[in-house]
């Protein structure tokens, strides 16, 4: 029997894996963590099949949505409370499109430091553009999901905003897919497997094994 970690440990490291995030500190915040955590990929569904680049700044990540076509910049856009969500998760609708995935900064580090690409962090804003801040109230960005959550208690009615709240942010709009060549439920991929190399295997990616 191994050694674990104390509940409450436990409890904010499940959080913060919920949020695309590694704790690599206890007292860290969920804004704090340079390094993203997920599960594996669905190939067709979520592997981004387009490069996006690393953007250090703002600008950097404004050119980048200016010249791909797979990064997409939301300016200051109303963002619609989720029914039934009593103005807990907030998301944003693009003329009756449920707009996501949002561009994590930690979606796309620094090859060599690994540090995020904070030019894309998302900036939340009051009706009126008053910024809200990552340390105003209790609320945390699900990037993948494309959801702002908030904590009850601490919703945007609750702290008296003024609605509907908006957001600065940058989706990802480019092509879905893994690698190689998609028919059906199935893909063609070259292997290199060291100083053997096989290619055309087939693979079935409902169970992920070569046949």
């Amino acid at each position: 029997m191994c050694a674990d970690f104390s509940v409450a440990l436990q409890t904010k490291i499940g959080y913060f894996h919920s949020k695309s995030a590694v704790l690599t500190e206890g007292t860290q915040t969920i804004n704090e963590p340079l390094f993203k955590s997920s599960h594996s990929p669905v190939g067709n569904i979520d592997v981004w099949a387009d490069p996006v680049a690393y953007a250090v700044d703002i600008a950097a990540a404004d050119a980048e949505a200016g010249s791909n076509a797979a990064v997409t910049k939301y300016t200051q856009v109303d963002l619609t409370a989720w029914p039934g969500s009593n103005n807990q998760a907030w998301y944003l609708d693009d003329a009756g499109t449920f707009m996501k995935p949002w561009i994590s900064p930690r979606d796309i580090p620094n090859a060599t430091t690994q540090a995020p690409s904070y030019g894309y962090q998302l900036n939340l804003y009051e009706q009126d553009l008053t910024l809200i801040f990552p340390t105003d109230g209790r609320w945390a960005i699900d990037y993948y999901a494309g959801i702002i959550q908030f904590e009850v208690g601490f919703t945007p009615v609750d702290m008296g905003y003024a609605l509907p709240i908006k957001a600065t942010l940058y989706a990802y709009t480019g092509n879905f897919g893994g690698g190689g060549t998609l028919s059906g439920d199935s893909m063609d991929v070259d292997i290199d497997c060291g100083p053997f190399v096989t290619t055309d295997y087939y693979v079935d990616i409902n169970c992920g094994s070569f046949i």
